[in-house]
């Protein structure tokens, strides 16, 4: 029995160590495909990494989760920067941005930070805010709490409501003292790569996976660090949609949601549907034949639910 709990023990630390040893191979392969691409702003101590492009009324994108802003400049910054002043930010812990060291920070948290490189960065007109999935909660966290500051607000199959259920296994054991660290240093990131083809497939079904996805830099979302956020966010993000939905009533900022009928990530009529009967005056596009990954399978659509939204803010 010894013998065997000797091997065992010598099998499972081989396998761990060649687990950490892949994991430094795709973070450094992760950070040399994709190296930040925008500028850094410093605030409340952190750098923040974002882009800042075109003149015109701001408009801020905030990418969902085990993303980036390369999502929003693979895919619509250009257009918009056209008419528009875009500021695109890698939220607090993700891509190039850090995040603070100690206490939570959820959707409330990560929209003051935004919020404050505004400031740093000059943005002294309202914004339109637009917030995809994980940013759903994010944006509508930031309406109801500095609705002066905003000149509307769209969701892009954006999560609002929390879900019933226990929140995923691997996000509460990624969130475990000692043992969460060692799984993100050893086979997080492989398992991650191994299953990603899957995930991708069914975040963008019935549509077909575009070629602008590939600069979608999920592979950075895999390291260990940004690993062990992605799994924090999970978590809060559930908490924080159920301390927020009830007030979403109060929301006066013109609000808009552009949503999939077959997103299976975040369910269109679980979020959008109930935040749109919840809120009078908000509008709610519902597209056919679309999965949770819009920003690249339907640009277009996108970039006209901004621009129905701005002129909505014009009309008032």
């Amino acid at each position: 029995m010894r013998r065997s709990t000797i091997a065992a023990a010598g099998a499972l630390t081989a396998f761990l160590l060649a687990g950490a040893v892949w994991t430094r191979v795709l973070s450094s392969r992760a950070e040399r495909d994709f190296p930040p691409e925008g500028r850094f702003v410093d605030v409340e101590g952190l750098r923040l990494h974002c882009v800042d492009r075109g003149a015109g009324p701001p408009v801020v994108l905030l990418h969902g989760a085990y993303g980036a802003l390369q999502d929003w400049t693979a895919t619509i910054v250009d257009d918009l920067a056209r008419t528009h002043r875009v500021l695109a930010f890698d939220r607090p812990g993700h891509g190039w941005s850090e995040r603070p060291s100690v206490g939570a920070c959820g959707p409330l948290a990560q929209a003051r930070i935004v919020r404050a490189a505004l400031r740093e960065l000059g943005v002294v007109e309202k914004p339109l805010l637009v917030g995809f999935s994980w940013s759903g909660a994010m944006s509508l966290a930031w309406a109801l709490e500095w609705p002066d500051e905003l000149a509307g607000v769209l969701l892009v199959n954006g999560v609002a409501y929390s879900w019933p259920g226990a929140s995923a296994t691997e996000y509460v054991v990624a969130g475990l003292p000692a043992i969460g660290p060692l799984l993100a240093h050893t086979i997080a990131a492989p398992v991650g790569a191994w299953t990603a083809d899957a995930a991708i497939r069914r975040a963008f079904g019935p549509a077909a996976v575009p070629a602008t996805f590939t600069r979608s830099p999920i592979p950075l979302a895999l390291r260990p660090a940004q690993f062990l956020v992605e799994a924090q966010d999970m978590r809060l993000l559930k908490a924080a949609a159920a301390i927020q939905s009830p007030r979403y009533a109060e929301i006066r900022v013109p609000l808009s949601m552009l949503a999939a009928r077959d997103d299976v990530v975040a369910p269109w009529d679980f979020h959008s549907g109930r935040l749109h009967d919840a809120l009078a005056g908000s509008e709610l596009v519902v597209l056919e034949g679309a999965g949770h990954q819009i920003l690249h399978s339907h640009p277009a659509e996108v970039l006209a639910a901004i621009e129905r939204l701005a002129t909505r803010v014009k009309a008032r």
